[in-house]
């Protein structure tokens, strides 16, 4: 990411990981030794996911609705 965004300040491996997240904290820094990761739990993965099954629901209305319109002509 560092390098990508003009005026970013990558530099300082101190702040890299935050300007990364948005300061937020990191997955490796609070987990504890031999944690498996697990996506189910990732707030951001299920934001993702979620916003994923709404776009597919919008666009499977349209079609429907492009099919009807189609049929009606």
């Amino acid at each position: 990411m560092c390098g990508r965004v003009a005026g970013s300040r990558c530099r300082d491996p101190a702040t890299r990981s935050q300007q990364r997240s948005g300061g937020g904290p990191q997955l490796l820094a609070v987990s504890a030794p031999g944690t498996i990761y697990d996506p189910d739990t990732d707030d951001v993965v299920q934001a993702e996911l979620g916003a994923e099954a709404a776009t597919a629901a919008r666009e499977a209305e349209l079609r429907e609705a492009t099919r009807i319109a189609a049929r009606a002509d």
